[in-house]
């Protein structure tokens, strides 16, 4: 069984010319932990998780415990395929052999059965973000970074999706960008305020 580390950020800075992103970011996600990251826009939540996933380099700081690779990630913007099904999105970052009735059961959990062999394209937003945020559910990994998951969604599909989520996180520590103060008490996470935890 492989060893679940504690994830350390420490220190983390990031600059874009003359405006301070991250400006020592430090805090600690304990193993298998659900934790929702609160910040006003434009603070730097999205700068953080592109960090941590290896897409931007940090000027300074350090992040332990875990690697690039081993994060599911769904960002704001979709980046699904357009002309592929859900169903064949979802594929694209299985393992090889994943049954394709395995993700048509899991994508049923979370959308109407009739939007499952249609292209992306032609879905709703709120469709689409269920489809990305099956997308990182799916991928194997041992930490979910998810920016944003829940807008647009009205308050009986956020409670599915929540439950979706919950019960398909298996035991992977889960990092949950939000502003609505709820979502913690929905996920049963702990608050992380990008404020405090700036250097």
């Amino acid at each position: 069984m492989e060893l679940v580390e504690d994830v350390r950020i420490e220190g983390l800075r990031k600059s874009f010319g003359d405006l301070d992103v991250l400006r020592g970011v430090t805090f600690t996600l304990s193993a298998g932990g659900v934790y929702c990251l609160m910040a006003p826009s434009g603070s730097g939540k999205t700068t953080l998780f592109k960090v941590l996933l290896g897409l931007d380099a940090a000027d300074a700081g350090v992040v332990t415990g875990i690697a690039p690779g081993q994060i599911a990630a769904m960002f704001q913007e979709e980046r699904l395929c357009e002309a592929l099904t859900p169903v064949e999105n979802v594929l694209l970052v299985c393992p090889r052999g994943t049954r394709r009735a395995r993700v048509r059961s899991l994508l049923s959990r979370i959308l109407p059965e009739d939007s499952l062999d249609r292209p992306v394209s032609q879905l709703s937003g709120g469709m689409r973000r269920r489809v990305s945020l099956a997308r990182a559910v799916a991928y194997p990994s041992r930490m979910l970074l998810l920016d944003e998951p829940f807008t647009g969604l009205d308050a009986v599909t956020k409670q599915r999706v929540i439950d979706f989520l919950l019960s398909e996180r298996r035991g992977r520590t889960m990092l949950v960008s939000t502003h609505a103060e709820g979502d913690v008490a929905l996920l049963g996470g702990e608050k992380i305020e990008l404020d405090r935890v700036q250097g």
